[in-house]
Order: C-alpha cells, then structure tokens, then sequence
C-alpha cells in the first residue's frame, strides 16, 4: 500500500495536469472562436464584394443598352440611380 506522501503527490501530479489541460484547451477554444470570428468578417466582405460587383455589372449593361430615346433613358436613369442609392451613393 502506498503511503499518504505518494498519494499526495500522484493527487498533485494529476491536479496539475488537469489544469494544465484545461489551460490548453481554453487558449485552443479562444483561437477556434478568432478564426471563427475571422472566417465571419471575410465572408461578410465577400458577399458585400459580390453585391457590388453584380451592382456595378448591371450599370455597365444599362450604359451599354444607352439610347437617344427619352423614355428609355428615364428608365434608366431611374433604375440606375437605384443600384447608386443601393451602393450607398446619393
């Protein structure tokens, strides 16, 4: 039978351990919600990106389709002014 000193310390050794792991395992979960975090941000910008790239697309379309006609460029014009107001322009 082991005595009450090596228990102590086998109860000492593993206490440490213990909290070393969790240590670990914290700094692990911290990192995992950054990069989560990160991940989050970038593909928020992306799809902002996406937005405007599809926004800008559509300008360069009805710019190109572009008449004399007064009706078709009221339209336009109108709708343009929608994708500029859409892309945070006034």
């Amino acid at each position: 039978m082991k005595n009450l000193d090596e228990l102590r310390s086998m109860f000492q050794d593993t206490q440490s351990k213990t909290r070393s792991c969790v240590s670990t395992t914290r700094r692990l979960i911290d990192r995992s919600f950054l990069q989560l975090k990160e991940s989050h941000r970038l593909l928020n910008a992306a799809e902002r990106s996406k937005e405007m790239l599809a926004a800008m697309l559509r300008i360069n379309e009805l710019s190109r389709h572009w008449s004399d006609d007064k009706a078709k460029n009221d339209a336009s014009d109108s709708q343009m002014t929608s994708i500029v107001v859409a892309l945070g322009g006034s």
